[in-house]
């Protein structure tokens, strides 16, 4: 779906709108820590902060959605950077989605999603697609390099199934990938490679829905959805 210009000024002079009541319940949850401390209730209320964050940008979303205000990934990036400014979280909303892969990072617990920084989606084809991963986050102190391919994955459609190879994975970690909530490989990578060039197919589950990432910027609490989107 694409945005006017004169529409988009429109529609992000709506949304700073609808920020407003979510920024002032946040800032009111720091008083909070202010006024009871303890190292337990302050990593609670930021987890509770991550939460409300994304099921408020969930809202958003769908509002926009039902309302058919057009949303593009340009509106959707000014969205994340809205509530990134109105938060101190960082923000990944969008690109609009299709297929939900996902890793989970053995060595560190993190989980890297498609549609956010850490996995970068490029054509290789008619009905082909590499989703390539980064598993080191800097939410956790380290420094990722944004090679991109730990691993990569090739995505072929075929006749109600994907196919995917995993062709790389340089990284000294091991991960575990995801279909939606389908554990398809695990114990991939490592030194020893573990898995590269296997090939897995899975039944399709084409999704049209919008990817939503919240998390702390000191690795406290993450929150991850996906926003279907209505016909």
């Amino acid at each position: 779906m694409r945005l006017l210009r004169d529409n988009r000024g429109f529609v992000l002079s709506g949304l700073a709108l609808l920020l407003v009541l979510p920024a002032m319940l946040l800032v009111a949850s720091y008083f909070k820590v202010v006024e009871t401390g303890g190292e337990a209730t302050a990593v609670q209320i930021i987890a509770d902060k991550v939460t409300y964050t994304g099921k408020d940008i969930e809202r958003v979303i769908r509002y926009m959605s039902n309302n058919y205000l057009p949303i593009d990934n340009t509106t959707l990036r000014e969205l994340a950077e809205n509530y990134q400014v109105a938060t101190g979280l960082l923000v990944d909303v969008g690109p609009v989605t299709i297929y939900p892969f996902w890793i989970h990072v053995i060595d560190t617990g993190v989980n890297h999603y498609a549609g956010t920084k850490y996995c970068k989606i490029t054509e290789a084809g008619t009905g082909k697609w590499r989703y390539n991963f980064e598993d080191l986050d800097d939410g956790i102190g380290e420094n990722p390099d944004y090679d991109y391919n730990e691993p990569r994955l090739l995505v072929e459609r075929l006749a109600g199934a994907l196919r995917i190879t995993i062709e790389e994975y340089e990284g000294g970690y091991h991960a575990d990938i995801y279909y939606s909530s389908q554990l398809i490989k695990g114990f991939v990578g490592g030194s020893e490679r573990n898995h590269v060039g296997d090939i897995i197919l899975v039944n399709e589950n084409l999704t049209s829905g919008i990817p939503v990432y919240v998390r702390d910027p000191n690795g406290t609490a993450q929150y991850f959805s996906t926003v279907e989107l209505i016909a």
